[in-house]
């Protein structure tokens, strides 16, 4: 009576299944018989225990994890990868769940079991013939094993001519048996381990069931903190000790974040996940240290830990720029609310055309009529478009001059997006104009883009080198009348501040304009007239050299065409003599 009443107060689902095999052997065989039957109902339910699979595959986690701990993952037949326990695991969770309403599941030997289990439609004929053959071969394997260490064991041989001989003893005599051995002892444990697997039918239990055991061991609070070191030195880890720290972080979780029980499960869900990522990467240090910083920034937003839950590729994209790029990792990190945009948008545009992207950031900025509003949609784009080209770069989607193309592309869209905000905050100026002909006509501003971005080569932390140039003299024709020349230097001036401002967004970036004529000496904006003029009489050789990569990426068409013929005859209407090479040379 007391066996009866601990059984059905306190047994656990490891003694249900420890009870399947149960069978009287010494003694009163009749009372034996009797216990079993009364305890027929805790170990057979009649209901569905969806629960006891659960219980189940965290018993296999504590195995592997033990298996992690004493180096035996890949070498015990008995309990590791693949193994007989997972077959012995997969027959028991079938028949603790349906044997309570079909007696015939109740068999105590493993092979009859496998029958049993095919005949009642619940194990298909090929998973039946392959985990029956695993089945037969680890055993007889571990049998040979045992025949020679007279002990208990079901490890493989550690020494290459011990494999050799278990091989022999196996039937595999030819002069490639060991090899041939090793591949038929693979298949099996593959086999076995993907049945195994199919037991967790939700996509989220079969993603856990991924999970390589020593992931489950990092995160185990009660490891010893020597071995873990040990074990992250293995796996390419330079400074072990700090990455334990990030580990023991990433272990406790958010310090001061009340999470909900359902922020705690998707916690628990991507943590192994993201660890288990990590060991991939190439700078693993790099990637651990900037996954502890992500998962602290996110701490107070447990909607991103639903997120990700549901979305692994997104784990496995984060944790790849984590060890690829600290520098898209610290925008990232700096506004996690890119997260949502590049979840909505994961399939990444790997290459987008200017249109696309002017189209795209204008339909942005019109949300908003405020100033301050764009400045920080203008940087949240900025920011969006390097992680979409960052990231298309490091998985090899672009080559190195496409890349250089979209982040050229990207600074032009940004400039031209700068000059509508600019000229609408000084829309109290009106517009510049000038007289033709009797009629008045409005003046214009180009940009001439230089270096990098001239010659379509910017990378992720160029400047955008620029000058700035407008068509003709005149003034503005609205209440407060400046010259054009004011107008656009102050134009010039609130399009540079517009990218360059610091604000809780960023920056968008930062403006070089000492390429202009006469450099930091020389006005911020120059007429047509005068640029044509001190390109044909002042400009040194180097400024000639520098408008190599010159052309204009904003501005009135007639102005641009005009701008390009100065730019071609500057450069090459006439060839340098031996003083201009010397020049050249000494400046190098």
């Amino acid at each position: 009576r007391s066996a009866e009443v601990y059984y059905e107060s306190w047994g656990q689902s490891w003694e249900r299944t420890a009870m399947l095999k149960a069978r009287p052997v010494a003694g009163s065989l009749a009372l034996g018989e009797q216990l079993l039957k009364t305890l027929q109902p805790f170990i057979y339910r009649k209901y569905l225990d969806y629960n006891l699979i659960e219980d189940m595959k965290q018993m296999k986690q504590k195995i592997d994890a033990s298996l992690v701990r004493s180096r035996e993952g890949e070498i015990n037949l008995k309990l590791g990868r693949g193994g007989i326990r997972e077959i012995e695991f997969f027959i028991q969770a079938l028949q603790l769940v349906y044997a309570g309403k079909n007696p015939k599941l109740r068999e105590r030997n493993s092979l009859r079991a496998l029958n049993t289990l095919m005949a009642a439609n619940l194990l298909g004929e090929d998973d039946h013939g392959m985990l029956r053959e695993a089945y037969r071969f680890l055993r007889s394997v571990e049998h040979r094993i045992q025949m020679v260490q007279e002990r208990q064991t079901h490890n493989l041989p550690a020494k290459e001519d011990e494999m050799q001989a278990l091989s022999r003893r196996s039937g595999y005599l030819r002069s490639n048996g060991l090899e041939r051995f090793r591949e038929v002892l693979e298949e099996h444990r593959r086999n076995v381990s993907v049945i195994y697997g199919t037991l967790f039918h939700s996509r989220d239990e079969q993603l856990e069931q991924e999970l390589h055991p020593h992931v489950l061991f990092f995160l185990d609070p009660k490891a010893d903190s020597d071995l873990v070191k040990d074990m992250l030195a293995e796996r390419h880890f330079e400074d072990v000790d700090r990455a334990y720290d990030n580990l023991v972080s990433l272990r406790r979780g958010p310090v001061k974040a009340n999470l909900t029980e359902r922020g705690r499960r998707n916690l628990e869900k991507i943590t192994p996940l993201m660890i288990q990522e990590l060991f991939d990467s190439p700078d693993p240090d790099l990637a651990l240290t900037q996954l502890e910083r992500f998962m602290a920034v996110i701490a107070l937003r447990p909607s991103y830990y639903a997120l990700l839950s549901e979305n692994r590729q997104m784990i496995k994209l984060l944790v790849s720029l984590f060890g690829m790029s600290e520098f898209l990792s610290k925008i990232l990190i700096s506004h996690p609310e890119l997260l949502d945009s590049l979840v909505s948008r994961s399939a990444l545009s790997v290459v987008k055309t200017r249109e696309g992207m002017l189209e795209e950031l204008d339909s942005l900025l019109e949300q908003s009529d405020y100033f301050e509003d764009h400045l920080n949609i203008l940087r949240r784009y900025r920011n969006e478009e390097f992680l979409r080209i960052g990231l298309n770069d490091i998985h090899g989607r672009l080559m190195q001059g496409e890349v250089a193309t979209q982040l050229s592309l990207l600074g032009e869209v940004c400039l031209a997006a700068a000059f509508r905000l600019a000229v609408d905050e000084l829309q109290r100026f009106g517009n510049p104009t000038w007289q033709r002909e009797g009629s008045t006509t409005t003046a214009n501003l180009a940009i001439i883009a230089m270096g990098k971005l001239g010659g379509g080569e910017l990378n992720y932390h160029s400047d955008l080198d620029i000058i700035f140039v407008y068509d003709h003299q005149g003034q503005t024709d609205g209440e407060k009348q400046v010259s054009n020349h004011e107008y656009f230097a102050k134009l010039a001036q609130k399009i540079i501040s517009i990218l360059t401002m610091q604000t809780r967004e960023g920056y968008v970036y930062k403006i070089d304009t000492r390429l202009r004529p006469s450099g930091n000496a020389g006005p911020l904006v120059t007429s047509l007239e005068s640029f044509l003029d001190y390109h044909r009489k002042e400009a040194q050789i180097w400024e000639r050299q520098a408008l190599t990569k010159a052309r204009v990426v904003f501005g009135d068409e007639l102005l641009a065409a005009q701008l390009h013929d100065i730019i071609r005859h500057t450069v090459y209407g006439s060839t340098i003599d031996d003083d201009g090479r010397q020049e050249i040379r000494r400046l190098r």
